[in-house]
Order: C-alpha cells, then structure tokens, then sequence
C-alpha cells in the first residue's frame, strides 16, 4: 500500500497576478526553477520529461521525471501531475496552485500537494522524507523569485 504525505502554503511574490501566472502556467519555464533537473524534454505542450538528479538517504542516482499540467483556470490556478521513477520506488505527485485576486500588495500564490511514495521511498523515515520536500519547495519558490526579478 502506498504512503501519502500532504504539503500546502502561502508565498507572497513581488509581482503581478497576471506576470506570475504567465510565468508558471508556460511549462517551458519549469527548468529554470526546478532543482537538479536535466535533459529537460516538452513532447506535448503541457509536458515535462526529464532526468532528476537525486540523492536521497540510501538512493542516489536519476530519475526519470514526468509534469503533466491537467488543469488551467486563467488566470486564478492550475492542477499538475509529477511522477518521478528511479529503479525500485517511484513518487506521484498530485498538486496546485491558487492565485487568488487581492486589493492590494504582492501576489499570494496558495499550493498544495499530496505525494504518495511507493517501493523503496516508502522505507524511509517520514520526518526525512518531509524535510527533504520542504528543503525542495524552498528552492523553487526561491528560484521563481529570482526569474521573476529577471523577467
């Protein structure tokens, strides 16, 4: 049976509404802010395909990394799928993200995600694997950032 963790949060961004969601709804952008993330691939224009490099607790090695965006509501969210297989475990991510409208002040990005690990990923403690995916989630809302500042 597979073990599921559930994720959400708030960001703030200093940026439009409308810049924000141009910028993360074009999953040609996914490279430039997703960790360790190589030979990135776009075989259907809402997907992602690619090598994610990894070392976690006793894994090392790639993964083969698969986003596929399911859902668009302009400019307010999106739904995505990420799966990431290696040899023996594989994660299925199902997440979103909401870009609520505000009077006033940065844009507030709501996301959540629910990861279900299966195989040797289910070995490994949940406080780990927890700290892990928070260090990740920091990364990229980091690097969105500073895209942002560029763009």
């Amino acid at each position: 049976m597979p073990s599921t963790l559930q994720f959400q949060g708030e960001e703030a961004f200093d940026a439009t509404r409308e810049t924000l969601w141009r910028f993360l709804a074009d999953i040609r952008n996914v490279p430039q802010f997703v960790p360790n993330l190589r030979d990135a691939q776009f075989p259907a224009p809402d997907t992602l395909t690619g090598k994610l490099a990894s070392s976690f607790s006793f894994m090392h090695g790639k993964l083969d990394l698969t986003i596929q965006i399911t859902e668009r509501q302009e400019p307010s969210g999106s739904k995505m799928t990420v799966t990431a297989r290696g040899v023996g475990n594989r994660a299925i991510i199902t997440g979103s993200i909401e870009l609520p409208e505000v009077a006033a002040g940065p844009t507030l990005l709501r996301w959540q995600a629910a990861v279900q690990l299966e195989g040797l990923l289910k070995a490994v403690s949940k406080g780990l694997i927890e700290g892990a995916a928070r260090k990740i989630i920091a990364e990229t809302f980091q690097a969105v950032r500073k895209k942002l500042v560029v763009a």
